[in-house]
């Protein structure tokens, strides 16, 4: 097994599992026996440090990180702020955190906890809180990415994009946190639409 960050969460199988596989990046179609989507093959991510892969897991949009030591950090493709592209963001050591940076407006997100980071008048790095959804993630033996989202909600219909009367399904807390009407398009800025990348 892999590294894991986030907490556990319903996924459905099969066609019902929205992930977004094709033959160049799903090594199968629907989950495993822990509720864990293949969101790339071996090769799909690289092995430097700020590699990364963008998809759709039941209509969420994830992004996928190789950190420090070929540490894999998993979470919403899109900022909980303004709704920035996370795609495009910088990796920044900050302190002994790993974190990414939103180009919009520079917000730095830990990648490991989901925490925003904000520096105070005098120069200290404090915390916001969990602001951003992170979820488990891990690289198999045979160099595949799985992923587990930690909170389910699908959209009411494909054409409902009111971000009103949507409850987030958490099995760790059914907390809502701000990334979570960005992650499924509700306020989802089409400048911010995750790419295949790497930067």
């Amino acid at each position: 097994m892999g590294n894991m960050e986030g907490g556990g969460g319903e996924i459905r199988g099969g066609a019902e599992s929205g992930a977004n596989m094709d033959d160049k990046d799903g090594a199968q179609d629907g989950v495993d026996e822990r509720g864990f989507v293949c969101v790339g093959r071996r090769g799909a991510l690289g092995s430097e440090r700020g590699a990364r892969i963008h998809k759709t897991v039941m209509q969420r949009h994830i992004s996928v990180i190789r950190g420090r030591r070929g540490k894999l950090f998993c979470l919403d493709a899109v900022c909980y702020h303004a709704g920035g592209p996370l795609t495009a963001g910088n990796i920044e050591d900050i302190g002994s955190r790993e974190c990414i940076v939103c180009p919009w407006h520079r917000y730095k997100i830990d990648m490991a906890s989901g925490e925003g980071l904000y520096q105070d008048i005098g120069g200290k790095m404090c915390s916001k809180g969990k602001r951003q959804r992170t979820h488990a993630v891990e690289q198999r033996s045979d160099g595949s990415i799985w992923v587990q989202l930690s909170a389910h909600r699908p959209p009411k219909s494909a054409g409902d994009n009111a971000a009103t009367d949507h409850k987030i399904e958490n099995s760790d807390s059914h907390e809502t946190l701000p990334s979570d009407e960005y992650a499924y398009g509700f306020r989802f800025n089409p400048g911010a639409v995750p790419r295949n990348e790497t930067s």
